[in-house]
């Protein structure tokens, strides 16, 4: 009976036959050259991901805010900013900083809502993956300045800044 593809036929030796027929014998070996550096590659990356983000995972919270304007033409059109506040409108950046000027991250300016009797805008912000073991943290509305905290204002004020602009 022939041999199966792929494996070797074996006979005793009393048929005289050799312990090896002319059947062409598959290898069973496993490539464990490309299995090895796959996981080498692997490792590779695991080790680089660990040493940019300092092997653990740092707490982080959700910085929310708002901005309140006050300017009456503002607020009669929809909150898109008017003459000298055209800056302050739905989109504009919102950037938060440490101590050492390092950016944690940017955001916009939601749609404002708008308060004709008092001729207000309020407009909210909120920016996720902050971290929490800075120094200070100073946020900016387009180029009109930066607000500071501390770490410890921040707590206090649970991760919100307030900010106002106008008459």
């Amino acid at each position: 009976m022939p041999a199966a593809p792929g494996y070797q036929q074996y006979l005793p030796a009393e048929f005289g036959q050799p312990r090896h027929s002319h059947v062409a014998v598959q290898s069973k070996r496993r490539p464990w050259k490309p299995i090895l550096l796959a996981g080498i590659a692997i490792l590779a990356v695991a080790g680089g991901v660990l040493a940019f983000t300092g092997g653990a995972d740092k707490p982080v919270t959700t910085l929310t805010g708002t901005m309140v304007l006050t300017d009456p033409d503002t607020a009669a059109y929809d909150c898109i900013g008017q003459d000298g506040y055209s800056d302050i409108s739905p989109g504009a950046t919102v950037i938060l900083t440490n101590e050492s000027g390092k950016i944690l991250g940017s955001t916009v300016l939601e749609n404002g809502t708008a308060d004709l009797d008092l001729g207000t805008c309020t407009y909210a912000f909120s920016l996720p993956d902050v971290p929490v073991d800075q120094a200070q943290y100073a946020v900016e509305v387009t180029s009109r300045g930066k607000v500071v905290s501390s770490r410890a204002e921040m707590v206090a004020q649970s991760w919100s800044f307030e900010l106002t602009l106008g008459d």
